[in-house]
């Protein structure tokens, strides 16, 4: 087994002069080695791929595989949401009264809503309250008169919306207006957003809106959570540790808790979470290869891909480095350096490390901005090279997107003189390419093909 160390530079796209002349250590291993220009625009349609997603990026690149974004499955699902095991298998032995849907509204998720509606009409409750959160004011108040032109006055209700900051500040607040109404009782929402408009506020620091009597949760309500968004899942995590919130109430006991996208066993969900078998790191774990992965940023949906199977394998470890930002100068890097040398000296076989993106909107975009970041990451590199060097490595580079709509592909780097890549190919083809240099078989679930000549 070659030890390698595989590093996912995001925001390179393509490599120019505008690139080399702040990274001049990133120019001599691509002016030394082989290297690749990657496809990451792989999708049938548009609704399923972007060149600046990093989620659809990575699990490309994880699984071997053309992998659908969560928004073309949940569009999907909900649309043929008859035609779902959660719809079909619905249980009738509660009683099926009241409903309520919580998540965030915009102006592009509309029918998302409409179908949800559809979904609980068909189903047979009698009263479907929806309570919303905002980030944006971009034609709220036409999705608002869309959606209760859609409802039935008598069943299908708009009952509470207010900021996403509200809940990042105050989650415990935001279960007061859910279940006691704690908001500011209007008779109008879509007038009193006009007054917030007018009054230049911030959509996120909306304050708590709520229409009086309009649909507190009470016992034996079941609560759909639409959880495409981070923060409906912390208000979801919320509901099922709502002791740690210091709530005293019962109807956290007796309400039924339900997701769009699967959340944990004790929650019914819509969508199953978008899992693969055999994905890189699954297959390395499988041959007891050792692996370190170092991540610069917590995402969930990508760590499910690289924990997926793997049950506290003891051959992982995991490594978080918190976003640290000081005089726009994104420290972060200086961490990642430090704890990527100590996994070389450690000897692992297998090092994978989520570097930051070398045009992060965290650093405000402005060009000696970026350029003082990027020339902070190849400085880095420098260091990490010479203890690869050191200590029998090979070196991997590429980007997970191009976060740029302008570039569709992204450089792949294999470090080893000896090694003659393609010239062109597919992000799905970093884990059959890795493997194949590593000498071990592909498994049969990747698609994607060795870049290897």
């Amino acid at each position: 087994m070659k030890k390698i160390l595989a590093m996912c530079i995001d925001g390179l796209g393509n490599l120019d002069d505008k690139v080399f002349n702040n990274m001049p250590n990133l120019k001599k291993l691509y002016d030394k080695y082989s290297c690749s220009y990657l496809n990451v625009v792989s999708q049938k349609d548009d609704e399923r791929y972007t060149a600046n997603d990093i989620e659809l990026g990575y699990k490309s690149f994880i699984s071997g595989r053309i992998i659908d974004t969560n928004k073309y499955l949940i569009k999907n699902t909900i649309n043929g949401y008859k035609e779902t095991k959660f719809f079909n298998e619905f249980t009738n032995e509660y009683d099926k009264n009241r409903v309520h849907i919580i998540g965030m509204l915009n102006k592009n998720n509309c029918e998302y809503y409409v179908n949800l509606y559809n979904m609980y009409l068909d189903l047979g409750f009698k009263s479907i309250y929806f309570h919303f959160l905002i980030d944006s004011f971009d034609e709220i108040n036409s999705s608002l008169d869309y959606l209760e032109s859609v409802f039935n006055n008598n069943i299908g209700f708009i009952s509470t919306i207010c900021g996403t900051s509200y809940i990042n500040e105050y989650l415990k607040g935001y279960l007061d207006l859910l279940l006691y109404k704690k908001g500011f009782n209007v008779i109008n929402i879509q007038k009193s957003i006009t007054s917030s408009m007018e009054r230049n506020l911030s959509a996120s620091y909306l304050n708590p809106l709520t229409k009086k009597d309009k649909g507190n949760i009470v016992n034996d309500d079941f609560v759909f959570f639409l959880n495409d968004d981070k923060i409906i899942n912390d208000v979801l995590n919320g509901f099922l540790n709502y002791d740690d919130l210091e709530i005293q109430s019962s109807v956290f006991e007796n309400i039924r808790i339900q997701s769009l996208i699967s959340f944990n066993k004790k929650v019914d969900s819509l969508v199953s979470k978008n899992v693969v078998d055999n994905s890189l790191f699954n297959y390395f774990s499988l041959l007891d290869i050792t692996q370190n992965r170092i991540y610069s940023e917590e995402l969930p949906e990508i760590q499910d891909y690289l924990n997926y199977g793997l049950d506290k394998d003891s051959n992982v470890v995991d490594s978080l480095i918190k976003r640290k930002i000081e005089n726009n100068i994104d420290v972060t890097i200086v961490s990642l350096t430090k704890k990527i040398i100590s996994a070389i000296e450690k000897d692992f076989d297998f090092i994978f490390v989520d570097y930051p993106n070398v045009y992060n909107s965290l650093i405000n975009g402005e060009d000696n901005f970026v350029e003082r970041n990027c020339q902070l990451v190849d400085a880095c590199l420098g260091k990490i090279y010479q203890s690869l060097e050191d200590n029998f490595y090979k070196i991997i580079i590429f980007s997970s997107c191009s976060c740029d709509e302008k570039f569709t592909k992204v450089p792949f780097i294999l470090g080893d003189e000896h090694a003659s890549l393609a010239s062109s190919g597919n992000i799905i083809d970093i884990a059959p390419t890795i493997l194949e240099y590593c000498d071990i078989v592909v498994p049969k679930e990747m698609t994607g093909i060795s870049l290897l000549k």
